[in-house]
């Protein structure tokens, strides 16, 4: 659903509310492609989906939220799941 809502392919109450590009005032290496996150101050607020999809898309390698399609992001994130989940965790 991130991909669909990064792109352009989701309803219109999720591209425009839920999530906010994070813009900086001078460049860093690791800052394209980053969603601002809400400050959470409940539980509630960390289970989400507004935080908790903010917070998976900003840890996802850029070369995965680059991909052409949705099918493209599917397989590749298979890819980089089972890769992760034998290492460390997506988050």
């Amino acid at each position: 659903m991130m991909y669909k809502t990064m792109n352009r392919h989701a309803p219109d109450y999720l591209q425009r509310r839920l999530f906010t590009q994070y813009y900086y005032d001078y460049n860093l290496r690791n800052s394209e492609g980053k969603l601002a996150l809400p400050k959470p101050r409940t539980n509630y607020l960390k289970r989400s989906f507004s935080y908790s999809g903010a917070t998976l898309w900003n840890n996802l390698p850029s070369s995965l939220k680059n991909v052409g399609s949705v099918d493209q992001f599917k397989r590749n994130l298979k890819k980089v799941s089972s890769i992760s989940d034998s290492h460390t965790a997506i988050m």
